[in-house]
């Protein structure tokens, strides 16, 4: 019997439908994360583990391997977001004349890629 990937991800190939997919589960685990007082990382970890019973556990390719375990091929990872990062950015604009550089300052959050523990050996 073949095994059935449970792991929503899985099929996605480019980045942006990953990261959209992310946002789109993030905002339906809204019920999970205001429910139990939770970040949204934890509410996703919740879900995930609906969807595959057997994942207890996620942690990144180096966690798996510093804690002596290999992921196995073929295995796709789960995605979660990362902690801010702090972006820049830098604008030019002319005021009376003068050119004048602002620079704005933001926080954003990359996808964070994990493992589930059934998916190492």
């Amino acid at each position: 019997m073949k095994k059935v990937n449970t792991n929503p991800f899985a099929s996605l190939k480019s980045y942006q439908e990953k990261k959209s997919l992310l946002a789109s589960l993030s905002d339906q685990v809204i019920i999970i994360k205001l429910s139990l007082s939770c970040k949204t990382n934890e509410a996703l970890r919740i879900f995930y583990q609906t969807l595959d019973e057997n994942a207890k556990e996620f942690k990144t390719f180096n966690q798996w391997k510093k804690d002596g375990k290999k992921v196995k091929k073929g295995s796709k990872a789960w995605a979660f977001w990362s902690r801010p990062i702090e972006g820049k950015s830098k604008k030019e604009v002319k005021r009376n004349g003068k050119s004048e550089i602002l620079e704005n300052k933001y926080d954003f959050f990359a996808m964070s890629y994990v493992f589930a523990n059934n998916q190492v050996e």
